[in-house]
């Protein structure tokens, strides 16, 4: 009986170990974020535990394909939001070889998410 007590304490304690660094772990935002009701335009966020990189891709009012950025600002202290500068990215069709020079990057803005917004159901964000 005792032999059987020692090893069910060495597997709880084996799994408790297991387990901590996953318990540690805050949330993690990497994903395609869109809304199935307002087709045609979305946000892909790659969260790196202390810095985000986001992109939203939408149209222009002429209806042009339009990206925008977000590689970096301040994730909260509790990862509950981030807030960073927004760019506009522009530049020629993949299909081409990639030349530099044909693209630019412009500062248009801030952007902010809120990863927990009030009333928001669980896995919602607000943009």
């Amino acid at each position: 009986m005792r032999d059987a007590r020692k090893r069910l304490d060495s597997i709880l304690l084996l799994l408790a170990a297991a387990l901590l660094p996953a318990l540690g772990r805050a949330e993690n935002y990497s994903d395609i974020w869109w809304n199935p009701s307002e087709s045609g335009w979305g946000i892909t966020i790659a969260d790196h535990e202390t810095q985000l990189f986001a992109v939203w891709y939408t149209y222009d009012p002429d209806g042009s394909p339009t990206w925008f950025v977000i590689p970096g600002g301040t994730l909260s202290a509790d990862r509950r939001s981030f807030n960073g500068d927004l760019y506009r990215t522009t530049g020629p069709s993949y299909a081409i070889p990639f030349d530099p020079s044909k693209f630019s990057i412009t500062k248009v803005g801030t952007a902010s998410f809120d990863f927990a917004p009030a009333g928001g159901a669980p896995g919602t964000a607000r943009f």
